[in-house]
């Protein structure tokens, strides 16, 4: 009996640790969060394969340029994606698309995401009072062609950017100006504090993407500081970069 009762128990275990989210398709708001889900739960070589393939399913079924839609552009139909796994999305984009990709080394990161960050303010401000962010937790909006995705980031000490996951991923503050650099600056976000709550700006990739984003802040304190109203130690890491 004891032996049948760790069978079952240790079949229940596995059982929930394969276990799979999968795409929740009845609303907007839902397939992102389900989206998001799935890519905490993959590997980083598999959250890649799915961020390809779903760059590639809205040219599912075309074959040239005759077959863009009339007004021009090209969408996800996120509904087709309702109930599928991450595997079943690839094997989706893999089965149905027939537009080639140019294999060959990435064009890498747009030049201005490369460039030491410089405060976008400058000595204006410096009159004001510029949000202290070390601490502080994020909602990420970022708006990828029309293809909206949200994260969670929490800015740590010493450049450490939390964003749940095991990447390699730092930040920086130089005034207003902050920098986000995800996955050994696979993701780069360049931006702009406005305010204690909120940033905006534009990232992009080693894939020589682009988009914009936006932020707010989602931790219980808002307060501010002025620019120079630092840390020491925060201070000499970021002059050191």
């Amino acid at each position: 009996m004891r032996v049948l009762f760790l069978v079952l128990t240790i079949s229940a275990f596995c059982n929930q640790v394969v276990a799979e989210t999968r795409i929740d398709a009845s609303t907007q708001d839902r397939f992102n969060q389900t989206f998001d889900q799935m890519k905490r739960e993959l590997p980083t070589d598999k959250i890649a394969e799915l961020n390809i393939a779903i760059a590639l399913l809205p040219f599912a079924g075309m074959n040239s340029a005759k077959d863009t839609p009339p007004d021009g552009i090209v969408k996800l139909d996120y509904k087709k994606l309702d109930g599928l796994t991450a595997s079943q999305i690839i094997a989706l984009a893999r089965s149905t698309v027939t537009v080639k990709m140019k294999v060959g080394d990435l064009p890498g990161l747009p030049p201005r995401f490369t460039v030491p960050l410089r405060d976008s303010q400058g000595e204006a401000a410096a009159a004001g009072i510029t949000p202290h962010l070390v601490g502080t937790r994020w909602d990420i909006t970022s708006n990828i062609n029309g293809f909206i995705s949200h994260q969670q980031v929490t800015l740590r000490h010493d450049g450490e950017l939390d964003d749940g996951s095991s990447s390699h991923s730092r930040w920086e503050q130089l005034g207003t100006a902050v920098k986000l650099a995800f996955n050994d600056s696979y993701a780069v976000y360049l931006g702009t504090v406005d305010g204690a709550s909120s940033m905006h700006g534009s990232a992009g990739n080693v894939h020589g993407g682009q988009w914009t984003w936006t932020a707010r802040r989602s931790d219980a304190h808002s307060g501010s500081r002025k620019p120079n109203d630092v840390p020491h130690s925060y201070a000499q890491h970021h002059a050191a970069n």
